[in-house]
């Protein structure tokens, strides 16, 4: 009898168990990017969810965004046909805006779904209302806050995100301190995208340090708003191009259509910068870096424009050896997934490490070219990829070690 009632309740433990089992939590795009057939198996197993409990604010977010990252994966790895569409998200907001309209999720969520437009940013500040401490909120709650160019709300929130954030990692503070601590005064950092422009505002905000700079999103720069608002902030004249005017221009080309206006925004940024030094990130997008290559001059985990030739090696030893925070670098560190935001901005530093040994071989400093070589290798191996730098500082050595 008592074998039978443990078996008994073994079955019952084990049906419980799988009743509380939940799909995988859909990470941010930004931190980890998978394949489009994870993110479409897990929509399938949270949809499983949404249709048991219609009021399952967190089944309904991660199907949302196993949903949206789905689609987005799909274009990201250029898949042949794309899976799934604007519109069956729109489809999973109305369902979900019957079901559960008052929840700190639908409502960030509204905000998202519309492409972050101002517009909608009732409902990212209605989502921070519900609930203030929620870290995956700062993000979209900045953006908003920036695309309207306020300032001081940005700053508060930046500052509360640093201050409630005792995850946010170190090597994110790191390199976002790199980026900013080693410019001229009211520089002007035209960011790439959320791993360069997030690090370097939380420092420039929540540490209080380089208030000077200007930390621009060139992601952004096609919310209208958002370039209209900043032209201002800058003392610029308007930008009187829309991106409709470039459709138009190159109506069978979309991407044609995007980068050109991206290089004409930029360019317009340089044309009417009054003397405030420009800096490029390092990972910037390729045809924008291969644009402007002629004007830009490597001095740290940046690259600075300038119309001039000037010498930035001195410069950019200079930036490693006395002023950019490298501790976070040498530390032993695990191996690196390369899907990973840890990964594009740690191998970042990889570019101007491999500058600066060069520097040191051809100016007889061999001490510091050994050490600038150790901390490559150390950076190489935890991305599974020492054999191939070897190899690449081998030849180095030779070529510029006489």
């Amino acid at each position: 009898m008592k074998k039978v009632l443990i078996i008994a309740l073994c079955f019952v433990t084990l049906s419980l168990s799988a009743q509380n089992t939940r799909p995988e939590k859909i990470q941010s795009f930004v931190d980890v990017t998978w394949k489009s057939d994870k993110y479409e198996s897990l929509e399938k197993q949270w949809k499983k969810l949404v249709n048991k409990d219609k009021k399952d604010a967190e089944a309904w977010e991660n199907y949302y965004l196993a949903a949206m990252y789905k689609y987005k994966a799909s274009l990201f790895y250029k898949d042949s046909i794309p899976k799934g569409s604007r519109e069956d998200l729109h489809n999973i907001m109305i369902k979900m805006g019957k079901s559960i309209p008052n929840t700190y999720e639908y409502n960030k969520l509204m905000y998202r779904d519309h492409d972050l437009d101002p517009e909608y940013g009732n409902f990212i500040v209605k989502a921070y209302e519900i609930n203030p401490n929620r870290k995956d909120l700062y993000p979209l709650l900045i953006t908003y806050y920036e695309t309207i160019r306020d300032t001081q709300k940005t700053a508060e929130v930046f500052r509360k995100w640093y201050q409630t954030d005792k995850d946010y990692e170190a090597f994110k503070l790191s390199y976002g301190y790199n980026m900013i601590i080693a410019v001229d005064k009211n520089a002007i950092i035209l960011s790439s995208g959320d791993n360069q422009f997030y690090p370097a505002a939380t420092i420039k905000y929540g540490k209080n340090i380089r208030t000077d700079v200007n930390i621009v999103a060139q992601s952004m720069f096609f919310a209208n708003a958002y370039y209209t608002n900043l032209m201002k902030s800058l003392n610029m004249p308007p930008f009187n191009k829309t991106f409709d005017d470039y459709k138009k221009e190159y109506p069978d080309n979309i991407q044609k259509a995007y980068r050109t206006m991206a290089l004409d925004l930029i360019q317009h940024i340089i044309d009417h910068a009054d003397e405030r030094p420009i800096y490029f990130p390092i990972g910037m997008r390729d045809y924008i870096i291969e644009h402007f290559k002629d004007s830009l001059y490597m001095v740290g985990v940046l690259y600075q424009y300038s119309s001039t030739p000037f010498d930035n090696y001195a410069v950019l030893k200079k930036n490693f050896e006395q002023k950019l925070y490298l501790d976070n670098l040498r530390v032993d560190l695990k191996p690196v997934a390369d899907n990973s935001v840890k990964y594009r901005l740690q191998t970042i530093y990889l570019t101007p490490l491999s500058e600066l040994y060069k520097h040191y071989l051809l100016s007889g400093d061999l001490g510091k070219a050994n050490n600038t070589r150790n901390l490559i290798l150390k950076l190489a191996d935890d991305y599974g990829r020492r054999d191939s730098y070897l190899d690449y500082l081998n030849k180095i050595k030779e070529k510029y070690n006489n």
